[in-house]
C-alpha cells in the first residue's frame, strides 16, 4: 500500500477545519434531535391522536442516529480506502494522529519517583519492560542484503530525537533536521532526525520494507534505539527502553512519548525497520 506524506499545508487546514465541523456536528445536531425528539413524544402522549404524529417521531429518530454514526461511517470508509491521493492520506493521518496518547508518568530508574511526562533528563525516563527472546522458541528473521555501519548508534538518533520533546506538531509540516525546530508531523519528524546525521529516510514507507541494501525488516527482535516503527498512517522512533517510543504524536501534544508502541492510539503496527548503517 502507497503511503503518502501529509505534506500539502493548505490542504492539512481545510482537512482540519473540516474534522472540527464533524465533530461540532456530531455532538450538537443529535442533542438538537434528542430535543426535538422529546418534545414530538411528550406531544404524542398528550395528544395521541395527532395528525401524523407517530410518523413524524419515528422520522426524527431516524435522523439523529444517521447524523450520529455520519462521522465514524466517513473515517471508517476514508480508512480502507488506497491512500492514492494526498486528501486521503492526510486525512487518515489527521484522524489517526488525534487518536495518540502520551505517557502520563514517568518512574526513574531506582522507581522511587512519579512525575509529568515530559522532564529535562533522558535518563529519567521510564525504562519499561525489557523484552527477552528465547533462542529456543523465537526465531529472529531480517530481510538485508548488505550492511553499511558508520559507526552511529541508535542511542545517538534518541538522544538528539530527545532534545525535541514537547516540541508542536503541525500535519504537513517540513523540517529540516536542524535547529531551530520547525513544527512537522510523525513522517518529518522520523525524516529530520536521521537527516540531521546524513542518512535519508524516504517519505513512501513501503520503500522502508523493499530497500534491504538500506533498511532491515525486524522480526522476532527487540526493539533496538533508532528502530522506526511504521503504522498504516504513523511513523515512531523506538528509544530502546523496552516498548517505549518518541514520535510525533498530533497537534494536542506535540512530540512525546508513548510507553507501548502496540497500543498507544496510531493503530495496527504494519512493520519495525532498522536502518543498516546503525551501529550495534
Amino acid at each position: 500500500m502507497l503511503i503518502l506524506s501529509c505534506g500539502d499545508t493548505s490542504l492539512t487546514v481545510i482537512i482540519l477545519v473540516a474534522r472540527k465541523i464533524i465533530d461540532i456536528i456530531h455532538i450538537i445536531v443529535p442533542i438538537l434531535l434528542i430535543l426535538m425528539v422529546s418534545i414530538s413524544l411528550f406531544k404524542l402522549i398528550t395528544d395521541p391522536n395527532a395528525k401524523d404524529g407517530h410518523k413524524k417521531l419515528f422520522n426524527q429518530i431516524i435522523a439523529a442516529v444517521v447524523i450520529f454514526f455520519i462521522p465514524t461511517f466517513l473515517d471508517v470508509t476514508l480508512g480502507l480506502l488506497s491512500d492514492k491521493t494526498n486528501f486521503i492520506s492526510c486525512w487518515n493521518e489527521v484522524r489517526v494522529s488525534a487518536n495518540i496518547k502520551p505517557e502520563s508518568t514517568y518512574v526513574s530508574p531506582n522507581n522511587s519517583k512519579k512525575s509529568l511526562q515530559i522532564v529535562n533528563n533522558p535518563n529519567d525516563y521510564e525504562i519499561g519492560d525489557k523484552k527477552t527472546t528465547d533462542s529456543s522458541t523465537t526465531k529472529s528473521t531480517t530481510t538485508t542484503s548488505s550492511t553499511n555501519k558508520s559507526g552511529l548508534s541508535g542511542s545517538e538518533i534518541v538522544a538528539y530525537a530527545e532534545q525535541f520533546n514537547g516540541k508542536p506538531y503541525k500535519a504537513g509540516g517540513h523540517w529540516n533536521g536542524e535547529f531551530p525546530y520547525t513544527a512537522t508531523d510523525c513522517v518529518g519528524f522520523v525524516k529530520g532526525v536521521y537527516k540531521h546525521f546524513g542518512i535519508s529516510i524516504p517519505t513512501n514507507a513501503s520503500k522502508l520494507f523493499t530497500t534491504p541494501s538500506k533498511f532491515t525488516v525486524v522480526t522476532g527482535q527487540p526493539l533496538q534505539a533508532g528502530d522506526i516503527v511504521v503504522y498504516n498512517h504513523h511513523r515512531a522512533l523506538a528509544t530502546g527502553e523496552g516498548n517505549r517510543l518518541i514520535h510525533a504524536m498530533g497537534v494536542k501534544y506535540g512530540i512525546g512519548h508513548s510507553k507501548n508502541y502496540k497500543n498507544c492510539g496510531a493503530g495496527p503496527v504494519r512493520g519495525v525497520v532498522r536502518v543498516n548503517a546503525l551501529s550495534e
